[in-house]
């Protein structure tokens, strides 16, 4: 969990809270609508990105985890 919270905060503030709330919240993707006041489209390609990024900024981080531990 605490790498997952890493990798979050190093994406972007509305990309943090879509996917917060998606996941954590679980909240659907038309409640996020009300929330964040994005249409449910553009929700959907940040929540897309969103996952790509993180899966990135989490390689980058057990990329170095591993490195300090070699």
């Amino acid at each position: 969990v605490e790498y997952t919270v890493q990798a979050l905060e190093n994406l972007e503030k509305t990309d943090q809270i879509i996917l917060t709330l998606y996941y954590k919240e679980e909240l659907a993707v038309k409640d996020i609508d009300d929330v964040v006041g994005l249409s449910v489209a553009n929700i959907k390609v940040r929540l897309f990105r969103g996952r790509k990024r993180l899966m990135q900024e989490l390689k980058k981080i057990f990329k170095n985890e591993m490195a300090d531990l070699l």
